[in-house]
């Protein structure tokens, strides 16, 4: 990070974490650059659970994709409160399926290399507070906080736009899929919104954590 050695009190990041090349280094420079009093903020997504639109992409690609290489992330990546949903995100997230169905080897090769995190990896209190305490927070401030946000979208099909333009991990692996499974997904996809929130201007949930802690 460019500024000095403990020359600010606050340093945050929305669901930027897992962009970064090296997010345990993004702790370490973090700690870095704040006093003694200082602290950190960030906002990673949540495990997807039933009827959110993370959800809907997990199952879409997990039913009609091909999923992402990096088998490791599954074994590093605490997903305690909700194993079917460790598996379906296996599909998108740097994961690796363990559903019978869905082993037919992995094919899209997400970039980053090996060291990546699974995605919701940090989404996890204990993994987040052992990530921190590593890059010097104190592990006793750690705060994990779970909300519920809203996406309002133009329609049933803005959901597949927005992953497929606006996202980092999940736009690589429907980039990497062939014509017709990604069509496939997007009518998957399509579908559960009208089935689930309708198809005009339908408001879509996903799930969010905001972890914090401070330096000392």
């Amino acid at each position: 990070l460019p500024p000095d050695d403990a020359s600010v009190d606050a340093v945050t990041c929305a669901f930027g974490v897992l962009h970064l090349a090296e997010p345990l280094r993004f702790f370490t420079e973090a700690h870095r650059v704040l006093t003694p009093q200082g602290s950190i903020a960030f906002s990673v997504w949540d495990v997807p659970s039933a009827d959110t639109g993370m959800r809907i992409v997990t199952d879409a690609i997990a039913e009609h994709g091909a999923p992402v290489r990096h088998a490791h992330a599954l074994r590093r990546g605490p997903h305690r409160r909700d194993a079917r949903a460790a598996r379906l995100c296996c599909a998108v997230l740097s994961m690796h399926y363990t559903d019978t169905r869905l082993r037919f080897g992995a094919q899209v090769e997400l970039p980053g290399g090996d060291d990546i995190p699974s995605f919701f990896h940090f989404a996890d209190a204990d993994a987040a507070t052992t990530a921190l305490a590593a890059a010097g927070f104190d592990a006793s401030t750690v705060k994990v906080q779970r909300m519920t946000l809203h996406a309002q979208l133009a329609d049933a099909d803005a959901l597949f736009r927005m992953f497929a333009e606006g996202t980092a991990r999940t736009r690589a692996t429907l980039d990497g899929q062939t014509a017709e499974r990604r069509a496939a997904i997007r009518a998957a996809m399509r579908a559960a919104v009208e089935a689930n929130f309708g198809a005009e201007g339908p408001t879509v949930p996903f799930a969010a954590v905001v972890v914090s802690a401070a330096c000392s």
